[in-house]
């Protein structure tokens, strides 16, 4: 089974269990009662996330983990998510984003 796959116009989207192993193991440095059961069950809860945008995920990611008696700092929770939707780090999704739109300025420009 592959954990990943690739949009086209995106970055790897990650499977179910690939984004609940990332949940767990950035929950599980600082709360050991979190179990990968657990993470995977937050992530199961959170349903589709690849049409959400991040801060909205962050904000469902914090209040699913509350059901598991874990309170994630906001910053994190979108740390987190981007990690789950395939991103580096919270601020790549908007570089991307806006790459093709560049392209397209210097496309038109160079004509």
């Amino acid at each position: 089974m592959t954990a990943t796959f690739r949009d086209a116009a995106g970055p790897a989207i990650l499977s179910p269990e690939a984004q609940a192993g990332t949940l767990w193991t950035f929950i599980q440095a600082n709360t050991r009662r979190f179990t990968s059961a657990d993470a995977l069950e937050v992530v199961i809860g959170l349903g589709d996330i690849t049409q959400l945008e991040l801060k909205d995920l962050a904000r469902r990611l914090q209040a699913a983990l509350v059901g598991h008696r874990v309170k994630l700092k906001y910053t994190n929770a979108l740390k987190v998510a981007a990690q789950m939707r395939g991103h580096e780090s919270y601020h790549s999704p908007s570089v991307a984003a806006a790459e093709p739109a560049l392209l397209q300025l210097v496309s038109a420009a160079s004509i």
